[in-house]
């Protein structure tokens, strides 16, 4: 895990938020029913002045519908109702260009990736912690935006809406 100094210096040079910010619109949901890990996650997004809004399960938010007002979701694995990717694939059918990654403290073997949904772009374990999840976020957000620039596409938030 990355040393609280070090997360400090990486923060004051602004590289994160200028890197982020450049395409955000509603920030990073995460759906994760671990407490520890959510609060976390919170903090290290605050250091790095990143909008994190944390929620336990997709019952405490409003909607279903609501996953639209975010640029990226991160999701756990394995949670109380769910599995991580059971949402995904939803998400996969509503809310095509939300980029998905998927996070685990389990030792998952990732190569059933193949028949996920195509909305998930990455896994990232927990132990790698909230900051290398965070910035992983951050970077599959940016190539998301790339691609779609490259392709002639404009740069969309998640209901599919351009800037």
């Amino acid at each position: 895990m990355v040393q609280l100094q070090e997360l400090s210096e990486f923060c004051d040079t602004g590289q994160v938020t200028r890197l982020f910010h450049n395409f955000l619109k509603k920030g990073i949901l995460v759906i994760d029913d671990d407490p520890t890990f959510r609060d976390l996650i919170r903090t290290v997004g605050q250091a790095l002045k990143l909008p994190v809004t944390t929620v336990a399960s997709l019952e405490e938010m409003p909607s279903f519908a609501a996953l639209k007002d975010y640029d990226i979701a991160i999701i756990d694995f394995n949670l109380e109702r769910f599995c991580g990717v059971e949402i995904a694939e939803y998400v996969d059918v509503f809310f095509k260009s939300l980029p998905v990654l998927i996070i685990s403290g389990e030792n998952l073997d990732p190569t059933p990736a193949s028949r996920w949904p195509s909305c998930i772009k990455k896994f990232v374990h927990k132990s790698f912690g909230p900051y290398a999840i965070l910035q992983r976020s951050m970077k599959l957000w940016n190539d998301e935006q790339d691609s779609r620039l490259g392709k002639g596409k404009p740069i969309t938030d998640a209901s599919g809406y351009s800037n």
